[in-house]
């Protein structure tokens, strides 16, 4: 199932003038979950859509990669579900508790990265971190 069929909602066509990542956005509602990739997940999390139905499939992925990488970098994913709104992580304790094992397994992942990929996915990943730290 997409998230136009669990929610019932049909956004239609995006409008033609749109940013690219509006497009995607409007096409990967139609994309079933199970078919969602990294980068799926990363942008669609990124505009806080549909994120009761995708971070439990993001923290799965993460689970078994902590740096998966959609289109940006190293870890990408991974910020994305650190900036989710708190109000997810409040109620489902129990997701806030296995991101927190992921960011502990990232951090030790980071530096096996090439130098110029570990400055700056470390980085972006303490920035993250920092933002949901303060939730």
């Amino acid at each position: 199932m997409s998230l136009m069929q669990i929610d019932g909602e049909n956004w239609g066509q995006p409008p033609p003038d749109a940013p690219p990542h509006v497009q995607d956005c409007f096409r990967l509602r139609r994309v079933p979950l199970d078919k969602l990739d990294v980068e799926g997940l990363r942008m669609l999390l990124g505009q806080g859509i549909g994120v009761e139905h995708l971070m439990p499939l993001a923290i799965e992925k993460l689970e078994r990669d902590p740096l998966a990488k959609g289109y940006h970098f190293d870890g990408d994913l991974l910020c994305n579900v650190l900036r989710v709104g708190s109000s997810y992580f409040s109620t489902c304790t129990d997701a806030r508790q296995r991101v927190l094992a992921v960011i502990d397994a990232a951090r030790k992942q980071v530096g096996r990265l090439d130098p110029i990929d570990t400055k700056y996915t470390a980085a972006e990943l303490e920035r993250a971190v920092a933002e949901f730290e303060r939730r």
